[in-house]
């Protein structure tokens, strides 16, 4: 009203109350239950690296020593130590293509994630172990592109050592193997050459390791699924 003297107690006790509202607010919101967004509809892998890498170190946790402090010395020399590393199986989609592992490195968030399809293999002072991937692309009878396959190799030479040739060659012979049977299985054939990664190491201190990884950096997320909760 007109003439009325206001009371200058009222804004003051009003800004004080106003952050306990604010902080009660935001404890209710946190609390209540997350109404996450659904979307159906995998993720297609495109862009992937190949690399590959060994380590060999005096250290080691039971019961396979060989994956700690060898294991984090092969991630070191492939360059991929500073990701958070996830295990695919063998499937390439067609719009996967290969890209170098330097045109990635200046893009790389350290702890971000890293979906690979590897091979790894480990052992012990005196042993060879050889890792590998080989990729092939498809098509089917009719000629149309379908995609393409991996196949990881992991071999131990136990007690053995075995030169570079010998076992590049075995490696070769078995992925080979290996592809020829998941073209075959689907009614498939060979589109182009076979690719190799492979590497070894004749392992002189108490434990080793020797990888070879496809390492995927680019994805499509397609159109969502038709799918509702029943």
């Amino acid at each position: 009203m007109l003439g009325q003297t206001c009371n200058p107690e009222v804004p003051m006790k009003i800004a004080s109350i106003v952050p306990s509202v604010c902080a009660l607010a935001l404890i209710l919101a946190l609390a209540a239950p997350a109404q996450a967004e659904q979307r159906f509809g995998p993720r297609i892998p495109t862009a992937y690296f190949a690399t590959t890498g060994t380590g060999q170190s005096d250290q080691g946790i039971p019961p396979d020593p060989y994956e700690t402090f060898s294991y984090d010395l092969a991630l070191l020399e492939a360059g991929i130590e500073n990701f958070n590393v996830v295990y695919y199986t063998s499937v390439l989609p067609p719009e996967a293509f290969e890209v170098s592992l330097d045109t990635v490195k200046p893009h790389i968030h350290h702890g971000s994630v890293l979906e690979t399809i590897m091979a790894k293999a480990g052992g012990v002072k005196g042993d060879t172990v050889c890792a590998g991937v080989g990729r092939v692309w498809a098509k089917d009878k009719s000629g149309k592109a379908i995609g393409g396959f991996a196949a990881e190799y992991e071999r131990v030479y136990a007690g053995e050592t075995v030169d570079k040739a010998t076992v590049e060659a075995d490696a070769r012979k078995q992925l080979t193997a290996s592809l020829n049977h998941e073209l075959s299985i689907r009614g498939l054939v060979r589109d182009g050459e076979m690719r190799f990664n492979i590497t070894s190491l004749v392992i002189e201190r108490k434990y080793g390791m020797a990888l070879s990884a496809l390492g995927f950096v680019g994805f499509i997320y397609p159109d969502e699924f038709p799918i509702k909760r029943q």
